[in-house]
C-alpha cells in the first residue's frame, strides 16, 4: 500500500512517466517524446500557484473557521495526529510534534481553554514512535492534558473508528475535529461514518487567492508543488472513501 501511495503522488507519477519514456525510447521515439512532454507540462502545472490554489479551493471552500456559537453543543475535542520529529538532540532526543502536528496542537490547546472541553488525541505508532503519546506530552506541558488517548490507528479511517469506540463509551456523540483545513473534508466523512456528529475545527488554511493576471501565480516553485501534492493526496483519499467505504457526501460541513 505504501508503494502504491508513493507512485500515486505527483512526484511518483512524474518519475513513472519519465522511466516509461526511457524504456519506450528503444521502441518508439514518438511515444517516449509524448511521455516526456506530459511529464514536463504536468510538473509545470502542479508547480504554479494558479493550479495549486485551485486544487486546494475545492477542499477548503466548505470548511469554515469555527464560531463561538458552533462550539456550544460540542462535547469533546478530537485532535488527529500527523508528523512527528524523531531526531531532536536539542530536546534530549525525545520525539517532538512536527511542524504540521504542532499547528493542530496549538489550535486544540486554544479551543480547550476557550470551551473547557476534554481532549482526545488520536494517532498510532510509526517507526517506533506513537503519535498520541507525543501529542499528550506536548499538551501536558501546555496545561491542557488529553483526557483520552487513541493509540492504535494508522490512517484517518482508523482514527475515526477507534476514537468513536472510546467516545461512545463516554456517551459523547458531538465533537470538534481539529486538523488542517485541507484534510477536514475527508476526516469528517470518516468520523460521520463512524457515528459521530463532526464539527470541523480547521487550522492552517493553505489556499491563497491568486489573480490570473498575477505573474507570480504562473511562476513555478516548490511550495506550490507541495500544495498540489497535498491536495491530490486528499482527492485520492476522497475517491477511495467513495469507492470503498461508500461514505462520500454523508456529512454536512
Amino acid at each position: 500500500m505504501d508503494i502504491v501511495k508513493s507512485v500515486l503522488q505527483p512526484s511518483g507519477l512524474l518519475l513513472l512517466f519519465l522511466t516509461t519514456a526511457l524504456v519506450c525510447w528503444f521502441y518508439s521515439h514518438q511515444l517516449a517524446f509524448g511521455l516526456v512532454v506530459v511529464a514536463t507540462v504536468s510538473l509545470y502545472l502542479l508547480s504554479i500557484g494558479v493550479i495549486a490554489n485551485a486544487l486546494l479551493r475545492g477542499l477548503e471552500h466548505d470548511i469554515k473557521p469555527l464560531s463561538s456559537r458552533s462550539t456550544m453543543t460540542a462535547q469533546a475535542i478530537v485532535v488527529l495526529g500527523c508528523d512527528v520529529s524523531e531526531k531532536t538532540p536539542e530536546y534530549g532526543n525525545e520525539p517532538q510534534p512536527g511542524a504540521f502536528l504542532l499547528q493542530r496542537l496549538r489550535y486544540a490547546t486554544l479551543l480547550a481553554k476557550q470551551t473547557h472541553l476534554p481532549i482526545l488525541v488520536s494517532g498510532g505508532t510509526f517507526h517506533g514512535i506513537n503519535e498520541a503519546e507525543v501529542m499528550q506530552r506536548f499538551l501536558e506541558k501546555q496545561d491542557s492534558p488529553a483526557t483520552w488517548m487513541e493509540v492504535d490507528s494508522l490512517s484517518t479511517w482508523e482514527n475515526a473508528r477507534y476514537s468513536a469506540d472510546i467516545l461512545k463509551k463516554e456517551n459523547i456523540s458531538r465533537i470538534l475535529l481539529v486538523s488542517h483545513a485541507s484534510h477536514l473534508k475527508r476526516a469528517c466523512y470518516a468520523f460521520s461514518a463512524a457515528g459521530l456528529d463532526c464539527l470541523p475545527a480547521p487550522t492552517a488554511f493553505k489556499e491563497k487567492r491568486r489573480s490570473l493576471g498575477s505573474l507570480s501565480g504562473w511562476l513555478p516553485n516548490t511550495e506550490e508543488l507541495y500544495k498540489s501534492n497535498l491536495a491530490l493526496k486528499e482527492y485520492m483519499g476522497l475517491a477511495w472513501y467513495r469507492l470503498h467505504y461508500k461514505v462520500y457526501g454523508r456529512t454536512r460541513l
